[in-house]
């Protein structure tokens, strides 16, 4: 009788030493993920600003001396918002007539040159392009640009790995992101970078979405909930990391650097991690399989012959393997969970992105914010793998929406209410 191929699984270990070895290794890039995932919070920040004042060649935002303050008191207009005290994007030109009074006129203008505040970051992209006021919307494109990128590199990366594997899809992916993201670092032109940030966002989490499913077939299915969601407490560390090399480094040059020359590791993959059994089965190539297989119970030292888990007698048809992308929308249960779901996930990413992109608006230290933002989402993980072992998908999926919503609400009246003077 024709067994399948989660029986064998079973029979070798759900997830022994092998799997373990392979696991840990393949979270090591979503580390780099969790990092480039958040990357264009650090590197489009838009600092505190003013007009540079043109008679000053060592003008600075930071006020230098009794003189220099009064000085900007008389070149930069005062801001409306109490927020901030001088206006960014307009400085005062004084016209000096020629008649006898030598009567002095201010003409308020737009400024060609700005100058930030240094004590969260020496230089941005956004500084470096002076990417504020009529300019400013340039960072929200940069963003946009990169998790466009994300969409595309999810459909694209996930359909090729079918068909070449999950390895080699990987390792693709990865070499692009050595590319994009280390040139990125040396880009001073906006629409390049754009560029840059686009096939960088789209291999990374397209990569990612490679190891997760790499991670989860390898393992038998008792474990596939735990190798699923732990990937996500790497991912976390990753945005951890980040927090802690912007402190560290200061300038986004260094700091993308940080993040993007570590991945140069991750393309010795091709030779060190094996192919996922599973898709070798779906592609029909039986043997590949089964020689993975066969070292998977070397390396665990399970005691079974070979005829318990020969992966050649497993019927193909039967096991489900030829399933489509498109027999999703085609079944209308499948449909409507797809549907149902995608919007749920969007759901989540806008209001996870949301909240994680204006931490430095929070007040406070930027980088702790950030740390803070990272560290949450690792007993995040734990408690969201217990749920769902006790309560199931949909109970602890839908519980954990509304008392995220509820979270979300209870901020607006923190906020309307609060004293300002407390920040």
């Amino acid at each position: 009788m024709a067994v399948q191929f989660d029986e064998i699984l079973t029979r070798i270990g759900d997830f022994g030493f092998y799997q373990k070895r392979t696991y840990a290794l393949l979270s090591l890039p979503a580390i780099s993920v969790g990092s480039f995932m958040m990357m264009v919070i650090v590197v489009m920040y838009t600092p505190e600003h003013r007009c540079k004042i043109p008679s000053l060649s060592n003008d600075s935002y930071k006020i230098q001396s009794i003189e220099h303050e009064s000085i900007i008191n008389i070149t930069i207009p005062y801001n409306l918002d109490n927020d901030v005290k001088y206006d960014r994007c307009h400085i005062y030109i004084r016209d000096d007539t020629n008649d006898d009074s030598k009567q002095t006129n201010l003409t308020k203008v737009k400024c060609q040159q700005w100058v930030y505040d240094q004590s969260i970051f020496t230089r941005t992209f956004t500084s470096d392009l002076n990417l504020v006021c009529d300019n400013a919307l340039k960072t929200s494109h940069v963003q946009m640009f990169f998790y466009f990128g994300v969409l595309v590199g999810d459909f694209l990366l996930g359909l090729l790995s079918d068909r070449i594997g999950r390895v080699k899809c990987m390792c693709i992916a990865f070499l692009l992101v050595i590319v994009s993201s280390v040139s990125v670092s040396f880009v001073r032109e906006f629409y390049t970078f754009a560029v840059l940030q686009f096939v960088t966002g789209g291999c990374s989490h397209g990569g990612f979405m490679c190891i997760s499913v790499l991670g989860m077939e390898m393992v038998g299915p008792t474990k596939r909930l735990w190798t699923g969601m732990l990937q996500q407490v790497f991912f976390a560390i990753g945005v951890c990391y980040l927090a802690l090399m912007g402190y560290l480094a200061r300038d986004w040059m260094w700091i993308n650097l940080a993040c993007a020359l570590p991945c140069i590791l991750y393309i010795s993959y091709y030779w060190i991690i094996p192919e996922s059994a599973r898709w070798l089965m779906s592609m029909d190539r039986k043997n590949d399989a089964l020689t993975v297989i066969r070292k998977t119970v070397k390396v665990n030292k399970v005691n079974i012959t070979e005829s318990k888990y020969d992966v050649r007698q497993i019927d193909m048809e039967k096991s489900g393997s030829e399933g489509k992308l498109w027999h999703v929308f085609v079944n209308p249960v499948l449909r409507g969970r797809i549907l149902i779901l995608s919007f749920n996930w969007m759901i989540v990413s806008m209001t996870y992105y949301g909240v994680t992109m204006n931490s430095g608006n929070m007040g406070g230290s930027f980088f702790l914010n950030f740390m803070l933002m990272g560290l949450v989402e690792i007993p995040g993980v734990f408690i969201g793998m217990a749920l769902i072992d006790k309560t199931g998908r949909r109970w602890s999926n839908g519980g954990t929406m509304i008392v995220g919503g509820l979270a979300c609400i209870s901020t607006i009246p923190v906020v309307l209410l609060g004293n300002t003077s407390t920040c």
